[in-house]
């Protein structure tokens, strides 16, 4: 099936959602929405175009598992959930790398997959060490500090190696569904496209949005320091950000929202991996962490109409499923777009969504230092899982020029999605041919599906004819 080109106002906004509204799913053909919103008491606010999805509400006078109950009996709808006012819960209290685990919850709840901020330990350490000894390289025609691009976690999964022997750098387009990303951050300029704000449905896809402007102003400056950095500043529970003293001095980091910087790090992993690659910012999540599963899918729609090869998504919608969120991804299976998602942080075995469905590569953490190849203490594991990739101490982009490192399957999720994007160089592939390319992996445990990662192993196999 051929995509449909990309067209614009893919979320039509009729009107201004009521304060005492509640807000729904609808999924039923056009021709009858309107009739069935009235019968139902329900107003109209939005629709994903191509779809046979609408956003309406209905006041919360009505007993909502009622109106659930009648609407889903009506022959002519196919589908009515509730749009969930979603929240990414607060890290856990931080302890001592790598045994912490985030409280992730559960239900129909969409959570982004974070580590807690970590005590200084070995793994920080190595941070600070490698921040003072950092110097200036060029990375594909950007400069870079050395830390970014030689750290465990990129000689773990053999990226050096496969630069050396195929020169892969990435092809083709990565959406990235998350809070947003920072357009002007210098490492990812030439490589981003404009994306789209669903949490305010506009153009752009840019996290300083949900700062006020003093703290935007400060995080925003352009740090002439930031290599000589030797400090690792608390911004939240979910990142150890890495910042000049001057700049840590003057921020109330208590302004700092619990996910703010979250896209902007998940989408440095991805150039990381694959530094010629578009990245396609989609911001379905405010820097709280909070959301809605209907902007998700507007957002996966998005994706696949403009373009994109690979969805990324380091978030999770809990245990339970929902029809709308598997449509979606039927539509990019469907349309050749590879769906890649974070495992989890709750140290589970139970899959969670949309990482344990069928149409997608599910990634779960190793550890990186001080030793590597172990299963991360808080990543959730099972035979659901696809694969693992690095998901501690990764040194990755922050917004405002800044680099930071990070802890959590949402981090680990990217690598894939990344090397994906590699394979892509070498033409068009499909679910099974990708499938194929990564289960050339290194073992770790059963739980962790075909094993950590091996980015020239995948490659290789690929380029062979044996990833086909």
């Amino acid at each position: 099936m051929t995509r449909k080109s990309l067209l614009t106002g893919l979320v039509l906004l009729v009107t201004a959602v009521p304060l005492f509204a509640t807000q729904f799913v609808l999924e039923t053909s056009p021709s009858v929405a309107p009739a069935v919103a009235a019968n139902y008491g329900l107003t109209i606010i939005g629709q994903i175009a191509n779809s046979d999805l609408f956003l309406v509400t209905a006041p919360d006078a009505i007993d909502v598992t009622l109106l659930v109950n009648m609407v889903s009996a009506d022959p002519s709808v196919l589908d009515f959930e509730v749009d969930n006012l979603v929240t990414t819960p607060e890290a856990s209290p931080a302890v001592a790398a790598p045994a912490t685990k985030s409280s992730i919850l559960g239900g129909a709840t969409i959570t982004t997959a974070i580590g807690p901020l970590l005590n200084l330990d070995q793994s920080t350490g190595g941070i600070l060490d490698s921040v003072s000894q950092a110097t200036v390289v060029s990375y594909y025609g950007t400069q870079v500090p050395s830390y970014y691009v030689s750290q465990t976690a990129t000689s773990l999964i053999n990226l050096g190696e496969e630069q050396s022997q195929y020169g892969a750098a990435g092809a083709g387009i990565v959406a990235i569904i998350d809070t947003g990303v920072d357009p002007n951050h210098l490492a990812l300029q030439g490589v981003l496209l404009p994306g789209y704000d669903f949490t305010r449905g506009q153009n752009g896809a840019n996290e300083f949005q949900d700062l006020d402007q003093s703290t935007a102003g400060i995080l925003d400056q352009s740090t002439g320091g930031i290599l000589d950095m030797n400090t690792v500043v608390t911004l939240n529970q979910s990142t150890a950000g890495i910042l000049d003293q001057s700049t840590a001095g003057i921020l109330d980091t208590t302004m700092i929202p619990a996910d703010f910087g979250h896209g902007t790090m998940v989408a440095g992993i991805v150039h990381l991996v694959a530094p010629q690659a578009k990245i396609l910012p989609l911001k379905a999540f405010s820097a709280d962490g909070t959301g809605q599963i209907y902007n998700v899918v507007a957002a996966i729609h998005y994706a696949v109409d403009a373009g994109a090869n690979v969805i990324n998504m380091s978030f999770d919608y809990g245990q339970a499923q929902s029809r709308m969120l598997n449509e979606a991804l039927d539509y990019a299976t469907d349309n050749g777009v590879i769906c890649v998602a974070s495992a989890g942080n709750k140290d589970s075995s139970i899959a969670v969504y949309p990482a344990g469905s069928r149409m997608t590569i599910s990634v779960a953490s190793t550890t990186t230092d001080p030793i590597p190849d172990l299963q991360s203490a808080f990543t959730n594991y099972g035979g659901w899982v696809s694969l693992a990739a690095p998901g501690e101490a990764i040194r990755t982009t922050y917004p405002g020029n800044h680099y930071a490192a990070a802890w959590g399957t949402s981090f680990s999720a990217p690598f894939v999605s990344g090397t994906v994007a590699l394979l892509y160089q070498y033409g068009r592939l499909n679910e099974e041919e990708v499938s194929q390319a990564l289960r050339n992996a290194s073992w770790i445990n059963w739980n962790l599906g075909w094993g950590r990662l091996d980015v020239y192993r995948a490659v290789g196999a690929y380029v062979s004819g044996s990833g086909h």
